[in-house]
C-alpha cells in the first residue's frame, strides 16, 4: 500500500470514528415516545457505520499501517448535546451528503484494489443510510426555533 493510499485511508478512519452520527448516537437525542424507533433506527445505523469503519482499520493494521489518533469530535458538534431528534436528522442528512462526497473523491484517488473494494462498501453502506435518513426526515416534525 503506498503512503497516498495510507493517508487516505487514515483519514476516511478519522472522518467515519468522529462522525456526527457517530456524535449523536453518543448525545441521546430527545424525541417523543411514538418516535423511539426512529431513534433506535438511528442507533443502528451508527453501530453498522462504526462496524465499516473497524473494517477499515483492520485493513490498515494487517498492512502494518498505524492506526491514526481520532481525536475528539469536532467542536461545532458540541453545540448540539442534548437536542431533539426533529433538530438532529436534518443535519445528519446533510452531513452524510458531504460524507458521501469525501468518500467518492476517496475511491477516485485510490489504486489499491483491496481499498478500492473497501471504500466502494462504505460508500454504498452511507449512501443506504443517506435515503433511510431522508425518510427519517420526512417523519419527523418540523424543528422551530424559539
Amino acid at each position: 500500500m503506498n503512503a497516498p493510499t495510507q493517508a487516505r485511508l487514515q483519514d476516511l478512519l478519522r472522518r467515519e470514528s468522529r462522525s456526527l452520527l457517530q456524535y449523536l448516537d453518543e448525545s441521546f437525542p430527545w424525541t417523543t415516545l411514538d418516535k423511539q424507533s426512529a431513534l433506535s433506527r438511528l442507533h443502528e445505523l451508527a453501530a453498522e457505520e462504526r462496524e465499516a469503519a473497524a473494517k477499515v482499520a483492520r485493513l490498515l493494521t494487517r498492512r502494518r499501517v498505524a492506526l491514526p489518533y481520532l481525536g475528539a469530535f469536532p467542536e461545532e458538534f458540541t453545540t448540539i448535546n442534548f437536542i431533539g431528534l426533529d433538530y438532529a436528522v436534518p443535519r445528519l442528512v446533510a452531513y452524510e451528503r458531504r460524507a458521501i462526497a469525501d468518500l467518492e473523491q476517496d475511491l477516485a484517488r485510490l489504486d489499491d484494489e483491496e481499498a478500492r473494494g473497501l471504500v466502494q462498501e462504505v460508500l454504498t453502506l452511507k449512501q443506504g443510510h443517506l435515503k433511510e435518513l431522508e425518510g427519517l426526515a420526512t417523519g419527523l416534525p418540523a424543528a422551530t426555533v424559539r
